[in-house]
């Protein structure tokens, strides 16, 4: 009766299960110890190896331990699942880190520019100014700047697909903007993509990621200025040099649309509300 009941629990009859108990006990055995053990004349003791290891010495290593693959089935579903819900907010954080430490990086860039000239007794601002030296200063000020930041190239005509300033959108998407006011075409490309134009008026256009895109003012382009106090601010400082940076109408064509964006981007602060600029506002999330 055991050895039937033995047969039809291991399917490999009693000589399977002896060997098995045996293994169990750690030793090597006789052909009487090994009927003993299946007669339950010898007490099991407890286990000094791994079932798998058994199973694996029973039948020449052909059989292991695994999930079945209902379970590996299941499983991947769930990892699926929780991939799909997680990943684009991830891909969104992680999106709105990179703009926002790329325009900060940048606006650093202008602010050492800006104290090296003021330290050789260069006035940013009237030394620069078209009302006094003519549009042709915009030239020598790009060379100027672009001297002073290590890595820099100048782009002038010839290497329009480097630094070429069409293709830009405003905030909403919705109509395209030109950089300017801007007469000079020279521009400056930094190490890592960045580009800066520099324009009437001491304005001063950075895209904080070159050709990768979105180009639209408010997410990759952004607009600074030089002040009479030789500093350098985002446009919309002081408060009178007003430029809208809303998302209250998202089919507004107003070309200035996003100007105004880099005040709020630099504080990362929601210009429509609570919350931040980058995931909130833009919601990059």
């Amino acid at each position: 009766m055991k050895n039937a009941v033995i047969a039809r629990l291991f399917g490999g009859g009693a000589e399977w299960f002896k060997l098995l108990t045996c293994r169990w006990r750690g030793l090597e055995t006789t052909s009487a110890e090994k009927t003993d053990v299946a007669e339950g004349l010898v007490p099991f003791r407890k286990p000094t190896f791994r079932l798998s290891e058994a199973f694996s010495s029973m039948s020449g290593g052909s059989w292991k331990l695994a999930f079945t693959l209902a379970e590996v089935l299941i499983t991947l579903g769930i990892i699926g699942i929780v991939a799909a819900m997680t990943i684009p907010a991830v891909i969104g954080h992680y999106k709105a880190k990179v703009f926002e430490t790329q325009l900060k990086k940048a606006y650093s860039t202008l602010q050492s520019v800006n104290m090296q000239l003021i330290s050789r007794e260069i006035s940013p601002y009237n030394d620069y100014d078209t009302s006094v030296n003519g549009y042709e200063i915009l030239d020598k000020q790009t060379k100027d700047f672009a001297s002073l930041i290590k890595g820099a190239e100048l782009c002038d005509s010839s290497k329009v697909k480097k630094c070429n300033r069409n293709g830009y959108y405003n905030l909403t998407n919705t109509v395209a903007v030109h950089i300017g006011p801007i007469t000079n075409k020279m521009s400056i490309l930094l190490s890592d993509g960045t580009i800066i134009w520099i324009g009437y008026y001491h304005w001063l256009f950075v895209d904080i990621n070159g050709f990768k895109g979105p180009n639209r003012t408010g997410y990759d382009l952004h607009v600074f200025k030089i002040t009479d106090r030789n500093s350098i601010v985002p446009i919309t400082d002081p408060a009178h040099d007003t430029r809208p940076c809303t998302l209250t109408d998202l089919q507004s064509t107003d070309s200035y649309l996003g100007y105004g964006c880099t005040e709020y981007a630099l504080v990362n602060k929601n210009p429509d509300g609570e919350g931040n600029y980058w995931n909130d506002f833009l919601r990059l999330k």
